[in-house]
């Protein structure tokens, strides 16, 4: 039996070399020049060089450079912005900010290109990062939100879905590099929600996130294992009450704790056994109950799977075992009442009556003494039903010996 299933996201390393890294970062120069170029030439310089009419030149707090067409002395209309700091932005001026359509590009080579209201990103628009990742959808204030597309250009992965205030927030779905798919709710980043992950090998993890992992009740399906979980996790591990199939037919429906059976449980096992009991970290261990198909039935303590402790036996054919138990065996002081009326009641050891012990029969006779191997064996007293009494010799479950007991 397994049982130990966990839903995890593989990290893989980042499938891109870094020279991949450093020819994006040589394109994205090479567009960010090539777009203010052909932005001067639309809409600044004519082929002589000279500015085109309606375009002046200002300069901008003492620092900036401006190029393009004013209103009443400020920005407005078609322009290009050279900063001090080395950042650039060409595109929609009105009333003196950025506003319409536009593009900025910032001194480390990050740009923007799209809808621009009062000075901010607000719209649509695309975003190129310095780490090469790209996100295109829209903005408000300056901040991702809205529907938009994140994409991680060292690892290959990406998100399409909900944005609030620059974090994924809402509905999404993301593709790992591995090819695990997760689709369902986001809240500041992260996996928060309902939602569901799909793996590469088509197992699936449905249900209730919180901090990127499974909490509360959901349902994982192993596909190559062909085993299923159904219930509550804490932290990406089984906890609480949950229902284990195996792919052997095996069904748990019970408690967990650190993914692993623990607390009450009962277990149906494929041949028709079924245990109804305790359980400590996935082994019945505590106190228990466990029944066979045929009728016979086991209830009693338990450790590492096996009985340990005080149980009682019940078997099909009518004999029942009251008494200690060691590591799956009858040892130690114990009682069995057959199924024809006789009855033992002493030492075992291994299953077997071994030591001191006294057997009734229905008839009355009676022996106590010595036992060895589930025989008589060794010296001991047998009592007849008219109540005469013998010193007795057994070997090997043979009566070598009889003479009347001294009185």
């Amino acid at each position: 039996m397994k049982g130990d299933s966990v839903i995890t996201i593989k990290v893989l390393d980042p499938i891109r070399k870094p020279e991949d890294f450093e020819k994006f970062r040589a394109e994205l120069v090479r567009e960010n020049d090539e777009l203010v170029r052909n932005f001067n030439s639309m809409y600044i310089m004519d082929q002589s060089s000279n500015l085109k009419r309606g375009v002046v030149t200002k300069k901008i707090n003492g620092t900036d450079t401006y190029k393009g067409q004013l209103a009443d002395g400020v920005r407005h209309g078609k322009g290009i912005c050279y900063y001090a700091n080395g950042d650039v932005y060409f595109g929609d001026w009105f009333n003196d900010l950025m506003h319409g359509s536009g593009v900025y590009i910032f001194s480390n080579g990050e740009r923007y290109s799209g809808e621009l209201r009062e000075g901010q990103k607000s719209g649509f628009g695309k975003y190129v990062y310095i780490n090469a990742n790209v996100y295109e959808g829209e903005w408000r204030n300056d901040k991702k939100h809205g529907n938009g597309v994140y994409e991680y250009y060292m690892t290959a992965e990406k998100y399409v879905g909900q944005f609030a205030a620059n974090v994924k927030e809402g509905r999404g779905e993301y593709v790992f590099s591995n090819g695990d798919r997760y689709i369902g709710d986001y809240a500041k980043n992260m996996r928060h929600g309902f939602g569901k992950l799909i793996y590469s090998d088509g197992s699936t993890a449905e249900g209730e996130w919180r901090d990127n992992m499974l909490n509360g009740k959901a349902k994982m399906i192993l596909k190559a294992e062909n085993e299923i979980y159904d219930g509550m996790w804490a932290n990406n591990e089984k906890s609480g009450r949950g229902k284990y199939t195996f792919n052997d037919g095996g069904v748990f429906e019970g408690e967990w704790r650190l993914n692993a059976r623990n607390g009450k449980g009962i277990y149906t096992y494929p041949n028709g056994d079924i245990y109804d009991g305790e359980w400590k970290d996935d082994h019945r261990n505590g106190s228990g109950r466990y029944s066979y198909p045929d009728g016979g039935v086991y209830i009693g303590d338990w450790k590492d799977d096996q009985e340990n402790g005080y149980g009682e036996l019940r078997l099909k054919n009518g004999d029942v075992f009251h008494g200690l138990w060691q590591n799956g065996w009858k040892t130690g002081e114990g009682m069995m009442q057959y199924a024809n009326g006789d009855v033992y009641q002493g030492q075992w050891k291994n299953s077997m009556r071994d030591g001191k012990g006294t057997y009734v029969w229905k008839s009355g006779n009676q022996y106590v003494g010595d036992w060895l191997n589930d025989k008589m064996h060794g010296k001991g007293k047998m009592t007849t039903e008219g109540k005469e009494v013998f010193d007795v010799v057994f070997e090997d479950g043979k009566l070598v010996q009889k003479e009347p007991a001294r009185k």
